[in-house]
Order: C-alpha cells, then sequence, then structure tokens
C-alpha cells in the first residue's frame, strides 16, 4: 500500500486501475485539511488539522455535512466533523512535478461535498504535485473560486483560475443583511437577543440537525421568490469588518475590481450548458414568479436599493397622514 508522509503524520492510501483498465492511480482520500469545526470550533475560522500518530489510512471518503441535498431534497444526516479532502495522483515520486487542479465542490453554499472527485493541495508536492502549477476550478457556479481570485489570503496559493457558469458578481452569490440574517436564524431556532456573543453562544450548542435547510428572512421581498429563482440564497460568503485579524474577504466583489487590488492569475470564465437542469420539476413556478413579479429581472442591489427607498417614501407618507390626522383630533 502506498505511503505519503504530510506535516501531520503518515497516510496510507491505494493504487486503484483506471476505468480505461490501461493503467493505475494513486488514491488518498478523507485526508482532514482544518480541526474539526464542532463545538466552539463552530462558525469560527478554522484551525489547523490534529496531528495524529501511526499510519491513518486513507482509503475512504470523509463524512459530508449535515445538509439538504438539494439535487435530491433529501436530507444527509452527515457528521460536522467533515473537513476533508481527496488527493488523486499518476505517480508520487515523478521526475519533475505535476501540475496540480484543485476541485472546490458546488452546491449553493449549502450542500455537497467532496466524494469521489475533489483533487486538493494539502502538502502537495509529497504526493508529486508542483505547488507552484495550481489551477482552482468549480465551485458553486464557479462564485468561490472567483472569491479566491479576490481575496487576500488567496495570493500565491495558486496560478490559474477557472470559473465553470458563474462569478461573485451574481445576485445569488452575495450576501445581503448578513448581521440581520444571523439574529434572524437565532430568533427562528428559538432565541431573541440583540448580542452578538449570547448569539454565537446559543448557535454553537444548537443541535446540528436545526441547522439544516434553515432560510431566515429579513424583507418582503424574500417571500416572494424562492431561492432557486437564482436571485437569493439565504448564506453566502460575507465580507467581514477589518479587525486587525486575517479574514477572507474585506470589501465587495465591485470595489476589489475597481480598485484592481486582486490576485493576477490566469483566469477563464465560461458556462456549463444545462446545469439547471435538476430544478426541472421546479421551473414552471420559478418562471411563475417572474411572470407575477417582472422587476425580478433586475439584478438584486439595483432592486433592494429601490425597494427600500420606495418603502422609507412609503413610511414617512404613512407618518405624515397620522400626524394630520392626530392634529385634526387634538384641533377638535
Amino acid at each position: 500500500m502506498p505511503k505519503v508522509h504530510v506535516e501531520q503524520g503518515w497516510l496510507e492510501g491505494e493504487r486503484v486501475p483506471l476505468v480505461t483498465k490501461d493503467g493505475f492511480y494513486y488514491s488518498f482520500k478523507g485526508i482532514p485539511y482544518a480541526a474539526p469545526p464542532i463545538d466552539k470550533l463552530r462558525f469560527k475560522a478554522p484551525q489547523p488539522p490534529l496531528p495524529w500518530t501511526g499510519v491513518k489510512k486513507a482509503t475512504e471518503h470523509g463524512p459530508v455535512c449535515p445538509q439538504l441535498d438539494l439535487f435530491t431534497d433529501q436530507y444527509l444526516e452527515g457528521n460536522e466533523d467533515c473537513l476533508y479532502l481527496n488527493v488523486y495522483t499518476p505517480e508520487l515520486t515523478p521526475k519533475h512535478p505535476l501540475p496540480v487542479m484543485f476541485f472546490i465542490h458546488g452546491g449553493g453554499y449549502k450542500c455537497g461535498s467532496s466524494g469521489s472527485f475533489t483533487l486538493g493541495t494539502k502538502n502537495i508536492s509529497n504526493f508529486g504535485g508542483d505547488p507552484n502549477n495550481v489551477t482552482i476550478f468549480e465551485s458553486a457556479g464557479g462564485g468561490s473560486v472567483g472569491w479566491h481570485i479576490l481575496s487576500p489570503m488567496s495570493k500565491g496559493l495558486f496560478q490559474r483560475a477557472i470559473l465553470m457558469s458563474g462569478s461573485p458578481f451574481c445576485d445569488w452569490g452575495n450576501t445581503y443583511f448578513s448581521r440581520r440574517r444571523a439574529f434572524a436564524l437565532g430568533r427562528q431556532l428559538g432565541i431573541n437577543t440583540n448580542d452578538d456573543k449570547e448569539l454565537l453562544e446559543y448557535l454553537q450548542n444548537v443541535p446540528v440537525v436545526k441547522l439544516r435547510n434553515k432560510n431566515p428572512k429579513v424583507m418582503i421581498l424574500e417571500t416572494l421568490v424562492e431561492t432557486f429563482a437564482l436571485k437569493m440564497f439565504h448564506f453566502t460568503p460575507v465580507v467581514e469588518k477589518d479587525m486587525g485579524l486575517e479574514h477572507f474577504l474585506t470589501d465587495t466583489p465591485e470595489n476589489y475590481l475597481k480598485s484592481g487590488n486582486l490576485n493576477k492569475v490566469d483566469v477563464m470564465i465560461g458556462y456549463t450548458s444545462e446545469e439547471a437542469l435538476y430544478i426541472g420539476s421546479r421551473i414552471k413556478s420559478v418562471f411563475d414568479h417572474y411572470q407575477m413579479y417582472p422587476e425580478m429581472l433586475v439584478p438584486r442591489e439595483i432592486l433592494v436599493k429601490y425597494r427600500l427607498r420606495s418603502h422609507s417614501k412609503s413610511l414617512i407618507r404613512s407618518a405624515l397622514i397620522t400626524s394630520e390626522a392626530n392634529l385634526l383630533v387634538m384641533t377638535q
């Protein structure tokens, strides 16, 4: 059995025949890339993976995260201890380091797993890979790949990127009112508080099954559309406040692009044909929503700002009418 030594210890994989039956490749599955995000690490930045003693078997995929599989509409029990990657390579000791493809699974930031298809770059030189020749690709319509192009934390970790449909500029890939949504989630799960620490502690102790497929709404607009109208996803990457600590996103994609403050890598952008066929059974309701509310065709940021402005005017108008009514009562 093939063995590889990485920073945390020894791994034992397996030599697997190609589906074409004309060769073999080496497979190492279920390699932890971070400490289990459980207990006080839930909703925290990932911590380094824990070392192990002896030789760790790397022949089975790691657990999937607890989730509602959007492709099958089935709940997967899974396990919160789910931060694992897989490495597949044709040679462990090639004459020259091999190019690396780093695949990030999709699922709308809500479901999916590394499964049988994910490649990784953890200690990749020990698997025969070239850490200076890395291409990242796919993931949530290309959105995650695009965020890595923008993130200062990803600088120097890859040289090329392939966005297979979508980008960080897509409506569904951008967060909005994320703090309000976090507190709305808390209320949905049983806590009514305005205190950040109290909310975090509560959410860290909620049974994980209660967190699956929660879609807390913060605007009336959200009640009018299904999330898979490709307009709004409830939980997506968040622009963080600069608190002097390392964080993944510090600004909006528009500002990154305008300033030119992004990772200078080769980029290929395209689309995936027939990608949305899996929602075919719901496509009529999606079209019905758009026909009923044609303003949903407007980019969400413009739509939300317009709606908020209109809503504010309505409130002011109502307040003035109420004040006038009160004044009439007082003067009678």
